[in-house]
């Protein structure tokens, strides 16, 4: 499956993810291979995945067109840390 990130995930992986040692081949990854999935409450055609490292939960929100997997944005989720997700 072809992975492409709009400008919005790069900047955001640059500010927020980079500095966790991480590259975005290991996002590329993580999004293929989550841990877990979630829907998207906002947006019906969106989804998170969400991979579980050093005890984060880096939450990956993502589009699929046809075999095209298109990462919207990449975060630190503080909230699913908080419920117990990310132990």
């Amino acid at each position: 499956m072809e992975v492409i990130f709009v400008p919005h995930s790069l900047k955001r992986f640059e500010e927020r993810i980079r500095r966790w040692n991480l590259s975005l081949e290991d996002i590329k990854e993580f999004a293929l291979n989550p841990d877990f999935t979630l829907p998207d409450k906002k947006h019906a055609h969106r989804e998170w995945r969400v991979k579980k490292f050093d005890g984060r939960c880096i939450k990956i929100v993502v589009e699929q067109e046809r075999n095209i997997l298109i990462i919207v944005t990449v975060m630190l989720d503080r909230t699913l840390r908080r419920k117990g997700l990310c132990d």
